[in-house]
């Protein structure tokens, strides 16, 4: 199976420039110790993965969007060349916060910044629904997320050979996850470009994604003048993912630092 650049629109200009039950609110969907709670006026984490369409006002144009929300409860929404991250906080019923919206390198938001604060709220529907919207950075629009079963092997599913096609479907980059030992499990990689990548995946974070701590980029062109070398981290996920003609397992790495750069990486299965 192979995931191609022109199949998801949001996976990698920057480099290369199923619903079932939502996540329940007891402690034994929170592996990590991140409790929650059933009381609607107070906030409650969201871990799991999310799956919709993401819809500018601005520029009338419709992207696959996907959420990553860790154990944590950090929020990472990848749409189309955007990454949009930070702490909102859902109660049983809504969603409200600020996050920092980043661009990829080379793009810009309607205000020309590359990266800028943005206000989310919505709405959740029998916790594995959620209708929000987006205001900032000259931008705003609306989204529709529904939640999706993670894989729940953790640090084994993850292990193996990983490579990303471009939309000719020639590899570009090939990937290796070690099996997970006793906390992590190695990730490290390269790109036809130059990129070199190598981090670790927290991979006992919980049930449906897993922590990137630091991993180090380096040896990459510059993209429109952005230097995208250094240290990042972020949120990792294994999805059956439908789109056209293209299925299967996903590893997704949506990775991002406190330069306001950041990369989304959409690999298959060697």
């Amino acid at each position: 199976m192979r995931i191609l650049m022109a199949a998801i629109p949001c996976v990698l200009a920057v480099l290369l420039g199923c619903s079932g039950g939502g996540p329940g609110n007891d402690t034994t969907a929170s592996p990590s110790g991140a409790s929650s709670t059933s009381a609607s006026s107070e906030t409650v984490h969201f871990e799991g993965n999310w799956v919709g369409t993401l819809t500018s006002d601005q520029e009338q144009h419709s992207s696959t969007a996907i959420l990553l929300v860790n154990g944590w409860g950090e929020f990472r929404l990848i749409a189309d060349g955007m990454q949009f991250v930070g702490w909102p906080r859902r109660t049983e019923t809504s969603l409200a916060g600020t996050v920092t919206g980043i661009r990829a390198a080379g793009t810009s938001w309607n205000d020309g910044s590359t990266s800028g604060i943005f206000d989310i709220g919505g709405t959740i529907t029998g916790n594995d629904l959620i209708d929000g919207t987006y205001h900032g950075a000259g931008d705003n629009g609306v989204f529709t997320l529904t939640w999706v079963t993670g894989d729940e092997s953790r640090g084994e599913a993850i292990a193996g050979s990983w490579v990303q096609y471009d939309a000719n479907e020639n590899i570009v980059a090939s990937f290796q996850v070690d099996q997970a030992g006793m906390w992590v499990a190695r990730l490290r990689g390269s790109h036809a470009n130059g990129c070199q990548y190598s981090g670790e995946f927290d991979a006992w974070t919980n049930w449906y994604s897993y922590d990137l701590v630091p991993v180090e980029v380096s040896g990459c062109p510059l993209v429109d003048g952005v230097d995208l070398n250094g240290t990042y981290s972020g949120t990792a996920a294994l999805l059956e993912l439908n789109h056209g003609t293209t299925n299967g397992p996903v590893l997704i790495l949506a990775l991002s630092n406190d330069q306001h750069k950041q990369m989304t990486l959409f690999l298959s299965p060697e």
